[in-house]
């Protein structure tokens, strides 16, 4: 059973990792529409039995003209800030990550 100071530190945690990659992508991305999916709060160990705590999901940015809508996989780490990667270094990060 998880404490409620220990669930207080995952929400803050979670708030932490939300507002860093929305203001990343609105940063990167400023005048586009971005749709997200299968956004989840996972966790890697690291070497010094410490977790890594990362938000996985896919994008997709809405154009004009677009017919082939292509979903992105991205990862934002909780670092001692944190790291915001897409694509393929995105989708190793998450596919060795546990789902929280």
């Amino acid at each position: 059973m998880k404490s409620e100071s220990s669930e207080m530190q995952i929400d803050s945690i979670v708030q932490f990792l939300i507002n860093a990659s929305a203001s990343d992508f609105h940063k990167t991305r400023p005048n586009s529409s971005i749709n997200f999916r299968d956004v989840k709060l996972a966790y890697t160990v690291t070497p010094n039995n410490e977790k890594m705590y990362l938000l996985c999901g896919e994008f997709q940015i809405q154009e004009k003209n677009d017919k082939d809508k292509v979903w992105i996989p991205f990862a934002t780490i909780k670092t001692f800030g944190y790291e915001q990667w897409i694509g393929g270094q995105a989708s190793t990060y998450c596919k060795d990550a546990k789902k929280y």
